[in-house]
């Protein structure tokens, strides 16, 4: 092995140290630090608009751009040369764009987490708001409830209630969640048309239901499909070294003897 293979071995664990250990070390820095912002928020930059979602915060996804370029290093360094030279710009152009376009794991995790339980927020909301409770109450007491990220957006919600700021920013938290969004909508249209928010919420839990099991049985769906491409994968393979390729073999063969 020679020193540019070490090199770029040396390169390549760095590239991937940066994108699997810094950049979920980022995200969860950066999720501290705008709960930390909106505990401490003053009701006036509440009702302002004024977030913890401001500028100077450097988003994970430009962790993407030093691992690619120390991936275009990388391969400079094995394949050298001119063509080298076109894929090392290949793909310090092309990989941050394929990169920003994943969706990391933690952020898959908490989407599908917040669509399976946003029927039951639903629900769970019409049914202390039922019993009584307020809006903040019942925001509080299903945050408590269901936990994990669903509690991390109501608990915003009730901060921003503890803080007194307008029906807008409350709900801007469940809002910026598309599984949420229906929700929220919900709410601040309930609130200007004075319609009841309890039968409101129910009927929303019952389309986010259907929605719910629209996506399962389309996902259901979509398995058999992608469980032919392995299998197509390695059945072309077969085909072609059983089947075409003796047969090519034999002409050939017939051909020069004859």
């Amino acid at each position: 092995m020679t020193s540019q293979h070490i090199v770029a071995a040396m390169l390549f664990a760095f590239a991937v140290y940066l994108l699997t250990a810094v950049a979920p070390t980022t995200r969860r820095l950066e999720t501290a630090s705008r709960r930390r912002e909106l505990q401490s928020v003053s009701p006036r930059q509440s009702n302002s608009g004024a977030g913890p979602d401001g500028a100077g915060q450097v988003s994970s996804k430009q962790w993407a751009i030093p691992s690619c370029l120390l991936c275009a290093a990388v391969a400079w360094l094995l394949i050298g040369g001119l063509v080298g030279i076109v894929v090392a710009v290949g793909i310090a152009v092309i990989g941050p764009r394929v990169l920003a376009r994943l969706e990391p794991a933690g952020t898959r995790a908490n989407r599908l987490a917040l669509e399976a339980a946003a029927p039951m927020v639903a629900d769970l909301l019409a049914a202390c708001l039922a019993s009584g409770a307020s809006t903040a109450v019942a925001t509080k007491a299903t945050a408590e409830a269901l936990g994990g990220p669903v509690a991390d957006v109501l608990n915003q919600c009730v901060t921003q209630f503890n803080l007194g700021a307008s029906a807008d920013r409350v709900w801007k938290p469940i809002s910026d969640e598309p599984a949420l969004a229906p929700i929220a909508r919900a709410i601040l249209r309930s609130a200007q048309t004075g319609a009841p928010l309890t039968s409101v919420l129910l009927r929303v839990a019952d389309d986010l239901r259907l929605t719910r099991r629209t996506q399962l049985e389309q996902a259901a769906k979509t398995v058999g499909v992608k469980a032919v491409a392995p299998l197509g994968l390695c059945f072309l393979p077969a085909f072609m070294l059983l089947g075409v390729v003796p047969l090519i073999a034999s002409l050939i063969t017939a051909g020069i003897s004859g």
